[in-house]
């Protein structure tokens, strides 16, 4: 998506670029044009007909500007999607869910009275508050299981 953007922005900044070399010119001949007429000097037809042209092609140019400035815009939403879509599933590789944890204690009996799932080290229900007996092994957890070898 970033590439998409950068390619999208490029193309806009040569449209645009070759739109403002266009109205450059433009504005230029119209310049001279009326600096000669305000000397008192004729225009020549050559550049009268520059004027003219250039005058004509005026949609087209501010069509060409309109998809250049679309292109950049379109562009820099695609490259910021980019790059804010990267960071996030950065994020995401690096972060670990919080409803996964493996080292959370999960109860492990129910109340005999009210049925209330329980933990090991609980004394009473705290659903019912009937008191509980705690079992024997509450204080060490199981050990893991290993792997065999099987040689």
């Amino acid at each position: 998506m970033k590439d998409m953007g950068f390619a999208l922005m490029a193309a806009g900044a040569l449209l645009t670029g070759l739109v403002g070399a266009l109205f450059y010119n433009y504005f230029q001949q119209v310049l001279s044009a009326s600096s000669s007429a305000a000397s008192g000097s004729s225009t020549s037809l050559a550049s009268t007909l520059g004027i003219y042209n250039s005058t004509a092609n005026m949609p087209i140019y501010i069509t060409l500007a309109i998809f250049g400035f679309a292109f950049l815009i379109t562009g820099g939403v695609f490259f910021a999607l980019g790059n804010v879509s990267d960071l996030l599933l950065e994020q995401l590789e690096t972060s670990r869910p919080a409803g996964l944890e493996t080292n959370a204690p999960r109860p492990s009996r129910a109340c005999v009275k009210c049925g209330t799932l329980l933990y090991q080290s609980v004394g009473y229900c705290p659903n019912c508050r009937s008191p509980l007996a705690t079992p024997q092994n509450a204080a060490a957890p199981p050990a893991p299981l290993q792997a065999r070898s099987w040689t």
